[in-house]
């Protein structure tokens, strides 16, 4: 914690609290700021030593403090790992190991089709890759990533049936709390559509408030917990901790060297040797309403207007937008070590449409009471509106306001919890990566099996359409290799 003891001097706090740098024109400054900021809250909020004074002022219990202490016989998978010590293999004597299909990274694409091929017999390993927190290259939007057992989850009307059947999809039993109930109540008063967003709960009450960082009490049915777990039943092997690199071709570079290699999003450059791939990011930002009542579900503007706001998190509600991003501004291109980076620029249409989403954001928190009306936008400060009515003058100046700052890169907190379309699906032979099929043109047993094969971003959590489609594509590759079975006998025979 020395660097946040640094940071919380003087001189780091007017760093932190931005200064010149916050509204600077120049973006090398803006980022400097969203660096640090981003730095401090890390240091502080990420790590497992959050100190007690700072759990009481939020108002927080501790991670699902009535937690059961041990969970029913086979609730958890009991997953076959292959420990491979660090100082085995080296360059000029590397460790061989061979397995029918090789699956690197394993969120709701690899749990799927590791459960699915190894029903059909095959030898499977996944292989799990470094994930967790990331940026773009300037800090412009911060890129989370599942860096666990199942990913980011901890086709046909009969493969999405099938997909909900095994993951326990639905809509019954679900509670909502306060912040859900504001969302709902808003969307109402507003005339705009809502509905409940099924969730994998299997259809029982669910409270626990800690499904984000992985379900204490195993309700939240992740990929780990079912796809992985009846892979792990049909014999996969696990190896975790494994930074992948490449996937080699044969001789002729025809055909994977591995029998079946299934990839995710940011590793897309290595595995087909592209310098530069387009990605589909769903830019999300947030409007936080703070109401006169607790909703116990930050924006940074400066040390004492942070201290007065977290003291109050427990009166705050939180809306958080998703931006279809249409013109996909996101590249990931190989740095000069090698390393895929991601750079972004959000559009000015879609900057355009994240505005309009915070407006309608703001408008239910509004509608609903909220005294208090913080969005992402550094250009855009605090509103106290007069009265729950949308339409009041002052209301509707501050609403112009929102959507006239718009929403820019290093203007506005931005993150993004799923990416996609870095190896698009299509039947376009010179534009897109894999054929309909999930498999990479010219390179036959290389197939992409999760969200990267999307032709375009989907705009809502694609939690059911990257299962759906891995399925497919899943049950494809048992057909391919059925097919090249058959013709391989014949040819024997």
């Amino acid at each position: 914690m020395l660097l946040a003891d640094l940071l919380a001097k003087p001189n780091g706090t007017r760093l932190l609290s931005g200064g010149k740098f916050k509204m600077s024109r120049k973006p090398q400054n803006r980022a400097v700021f969203f660096l640090f900021k981003s730095l401090a809250d890390f240091l502080v909020y990420g790590s497992n030593r959050v100190p007690a004074q700072l759990n009481a002022m939020l108002g927080y219990p501790g991670s699902d403090p009535d937690h059961p202490k041990s969970l029913p016989p086979d609730t958890i998978p009991q997953f076959r790992f292959i420990d491979i010590p660090v100082s085995t293999g080296t360059l000029a004597t590397p460790l061989t190991m061979k397995f029918d299909v090789v699956i690197v990274v394993s969120g709701a694409g690899g749990g799927v089709t590791a459960a699915t091929l190894a029903h059909d017999g095959l030898h499977v390993v996944t292989l799990y890759d470094r994930g967790g927190m990331n940026a773009s290259e300037d800090a412009s939007i911060a890129v989370i990533a599942g860096k666990t057992l199942g990913g980011g989850t901890t086709g046909s009307k009969k493969t999405i049936d099938a997909v909900c059947d095994r993951l326990c999809i639905g809509t019954a039993e679900i509670k909502h709390n306060k912040s859900k109930t504001i969302l709902f109540d808003g969307c109402k008063k507003l005339g705009l559509y809502v509905e409940d967003f099924p969730q994998n709960a299997r259809n029982q009450p669910h409270e626990c408030g800690d499904c984000g960082f992985g379900c204490t009490r195993a309700m939240k049915q992740s990929s780990a917990l079912t796809w992985l777990g009846d892979a792990t039943a049909d014999g996969v092997q696990i190896i975790q901790s494994c930074h992948v690199e490449k996937a080699l071709p044969s001789k002729d570079k025809k055909t994977a060297r591995s029998v079946q290699d299934i990839v995710g999003p940011h590793k897309i450059p290595l595995i087909i040797e592209a310098p530069t791939v387009v990605l589909g990011l769903l830019p999300a930002c947030m409007a936080v309403g703070y109401y006169p009542e607790e909703t116990r579900p930050l924006r940074w503007n400066g040390p004492v207007a942070s201290k007065q706001q977290l003291a109050k998190i427990i009166y705050a509600a939180c809306v958080i937008v998703i931006t279809c991003d249409r013109d996909r501004n996101a590249r990931i291109v190989l740095d000069e070590g090698g390393s895929p980076v991601i750079q972004f620029v959000l559009s000015p249409f879609d900057g355009a449409s994240a505005a309009e989403d915070l407006a309608r954001a703001a408008q239910i928190l509004i509608a609903t009471g909220a005294q208090r009306i913080v969005t992402g936008q550094l250009n855009v400060p605090a509103f106290e509106p007069p009265s729950t009515n949308v339409g009041d003058p002052k209301t509707v100046a501050f609403l112009e306001k929102v959507r006239a700052k718009g929403v820019r890169s290093l203007h506005t907190t931005l993150l993004s919890a799923h990416q996609m379309g870095s190896a698009r699906m299509s039947m376009s032979l010179a534009r897109d990566v894999t054929t309909p099929r999930g498999q990479v043109r010219g390179v036959q047993g290389l197939y992409i099996a999760d969200a990267s094969s999307f032709p375009k971003s989907s705009g809502v959590n694609p939690m059911i359409t990257t299962y759906s489609v891995t399925y497919s594509v899943a049950n494809w590759i048992v057909e391919d290799i059925q097919s090249k079975s058959k013709i391989d006998s014949a040819i024997h025979v």
